[in-house]
C-alpha cells in the first residue's frame, strides 16, 4: 500500500487549473492520510493559500526540494481549533434556553 491516498503532478495541469486540483485532492483525504504533490518550482504560493483557506488542517513536509522537481506530502490533519457551538458565532456562550408554553 502506498504512503500516499492521491498523488497529483502539477505539471500535468494548466496554470488555472493547479490550485483547484491540489484543493479538491486535499479535500478528499480522511485524518491522517496525504497526498503527494510533484511541482517544477517551489510551491511557496500554496502553501501560503493552505494556511489561509485550510488552516489547523494540513501538514507540509518536503520529500524533495528541487532544484528542477519539488515533491511535498500534504497531509489531512484533525482540526484542533476550537469552533463556536453555534454556526456564526464567534464566542461560546449558551443560548437561552427553550421557552416553554
Amino acid at each position: 500500500m502506498s504512503e500516499f491516498a492521491y498523488t497529483v503532478n502539477a505539471t500535468e495541469y494548466p496554470p488555472h487549473m493547479k490550485h483547484q486540483v491540489i484543493f479538491e485532492t486535499f479535500d478528499r483525504l480522511q485524518p491522517g492520510q496525504a497526498m503527494l504533490l510533484i511541482n517544477d518550482h517551489d510551491p511557496v504560493p500554496l502553501r501560503y493559500q493552505f494556511e489561509l483557506e485550510r488552516p489547523g488542517r494540513f501538514a507540509w513536509e518536503y520529500v524533495e526540494r528541487g532544484p528542477e522537481t519539488f515533491r511535498v506530502r500534504i497531509g489531512r490533519v484533525e482540526d484542533n481549533r476550537r469552533r463556536p457551538l453555534v454556526p456564526g458565532r464567534t464566542h461560546r456562550t449558551r443560548l437561552p434556553a427553550r421557552v416553554r408554553r
